[in-house]
């Protein structure tokens, strides 16, 4: 567990506290101290499950986390490869507050990152990630691999370089894709 999500966490257990101990006097009666640590537990248990997959992406909290960026959603690119080709993928990144998936699908291997944190610099916000490629079935000169990207986020573009154990690198620039609008029909 992350040292924010700790704090949040403890932030949230403590109002959650406070709020029962004010409804429910312990000065009364003795038992309504049981009440404020059983209703603080699973409104602290509710509200961190709902905080750290949703609300912490929305403002006004969003603001509270200013390191981190809101990359979810399709992403999509073109690398080059050893033999001067070019492929397009298409990645797929799902984001929690302290857990980053990166999905990528290429035209003949498929790759999920292992690993991946977000590191904060003075003046910029960068994503590093590992991950594992596996070929499709259909693929013949996909060897599967182990690599490595480090991206520099916006919330439109994420460019940087990846290696692989290959010993192939190449910068990358991911675009982000927008929502298709649904055209209303007349």
């Amino acid at each position: 567990m992350s040292n924010k999500r700790i704090k949040v966490t403890c932030a949230i257990l403590m109002f959650s506290f406070l709020i029962c101990l004010a409804i429910f006097d312990p000065q009364k009666n003795q038992a309504n101290i049981f009440k404020c640590i059983s209703i603080s537990a699973s409104i602290t248990i509710f509200t961190s499950i709902l905080y750290f997959n949703v609300l912490w992406k929305i403002k006004p909290f969003k603001d509270l986390h200013k390191d981190m960026l809101v990359i979810n959603g399709k992403w999509i690119s073109t690398i080059t490869l050893k033999d001067e080709t070019s492929q397009i993928i298409d990645i797929k990144i799902n984001q929690t507050f302290d857990n980053i998936t990166v999905h990528i699908k290429g035209p003949d291997f498929t790759a999920k990152s292992i690993a991946s944190t977000f590191v904060q610099y003075p003046d910029k916000l960068l994503l590093y990630f590992i991950y594992q490629t596996k070929e499709n079935r259909k693929s013949t000169t996909h060897t599967p691999h182990i690599g490595t990207m480090k991206l520099q986020c916006s919330e439109k573009t994420l460019k940087g370089v990846y290696y692989n154990d290959l010993k192939e690198s190449s910068d990358i620039t991911m675009i982000k894709v927008e929502k298709e609008e649904k055209e209303e029909e007349n």
